[in-house]
């Protein structure tokens, strides 16, 4: 946290930054924080059924971008996103870690940290989406989802050329 670089902060990090406040304040715009439900009410107290309420307060007590998982995960930068794709197959082990990976490497590429939170929940869900389709959302697991990662790439690009050529 204190290199300056640009991160992805989740899991067994946030709770360890939610027991230390001299983290917290390590915490900044350049981070992307990633909780579920269960992690953000260790760092902001009761989350409550307002994801958006939620996503704000995140952002408030961290300066990070956060975004907040669920069935529809919210990103809180400068602007509030809502993303609903995904499905709930993807309720699973592992998950995280891949859309967390995802995020990673868009920032890796030099994408601003909020861009890359929503790209990459947008991008996750809809490989979710995609797995989904080819195989169930019953037992889908976190493996599923990379695996299908190419083909949902190559149909956003089909779709962008074919929607560009217009």
């Amino acid at each position: 946290l204190e290199s300056g670089l640009p991160a992805v902060v989740d899991a067994d990090a946030l709770n360890i930054i939610a027991r230390h406040d001299p983290l917290r304040a390590l915490l900044g715009p350049r981070h992307v924080i990633t909780p579920h439900p269960g992690e953000a009410a260790r760092l902001i107290g009761l989350v409550g059924a307002d994801q958006i309420v939620a996503a704000k307060r995140l952002r408030e007590a961290t300066g990070a971008v956060a975004l907040l998982k669920g069935a529809s995960s919210v990103v809180c930068g400068k602007n509030i996103h809502v993303s609903a794709s995904g499905c709930g197959g993807m309720a699973t082990g592992g998950s995280g870690d891949v859309l967390s990976g995802m995020i990673g490497g868009l920032l890796a590429q030099g994408v601003d940290p909020e861009t890359a939170a929503w790209a990459g929940s947008q991008l996750h869900g809809l490989a979710g989406e995609t797995a989904a389709r080819h195989l169930t959302e019953t037992a889908m697991t976190a493996a599923d989802i990379i695996g299908f990662w190419p083909e949902t790439l190559k149909a956003l690009t089909r779709d962008s050329a074919t929607n560009g050529a217009r």
